[in-house]
């Protein structure tokens, strides 16, 4: 084989194994009507005190607070990394690293943003 055929190949075998390589699979992002794609940060428990609380949950009263979990959620707005503060659904079991469907709202404003759906459980990548 000459020079010209053994390039070929070779090329077509690191076409091959680059084939093979693919990224994470996240799931898919209602990004058209305003989700994002978030990376769960921090989670605040019961045993968060008012004043390390978020201003959308320091407001509400113990009891409130008690009976749903919340999360810290960072997520990528345009060349901009944002976080929002988002109450964990009953079914939902996350942890940090867990990549989730965000819906985001401004907690200085007094909003809880919502998460729709796990999209990846783990550390982050």
């Amino acid at each position: 084989m000459n020079w010209q055929g053994s390039f070929a190949v070779t090329v077509i075998a690191l076409l091959g194994f680059a084939g093979c390589a693919s990224g994470p699979t996240f799931g898919v992002v209602d990004w058209q009507h305003g989700a994002r794609r978030g990376v769960v940060s921090t989670t605040y428990g019961a045993d968060t005190a008012p004043a390390q609380r978020p201003a959308c949950v320091a407001a509400l009263p113990p009891d409130q607070y008690a009976k749903q979990r919340f999360v810290l959620v960072r997520y990528q707005h345009v060349r901009l990394t944002r976080t929002a503060v988002a109450a964990v659904p009953a079914n939902f079991s996350l942890k940090e690293g867990d990549v989730v469907e965000l819906w985001p709202t401004d907690c200085s404003a007094g909003g809880l943003s919502r998460i729709s759906k796990v999209l990846r459980t783990g550390p982050p990548l």
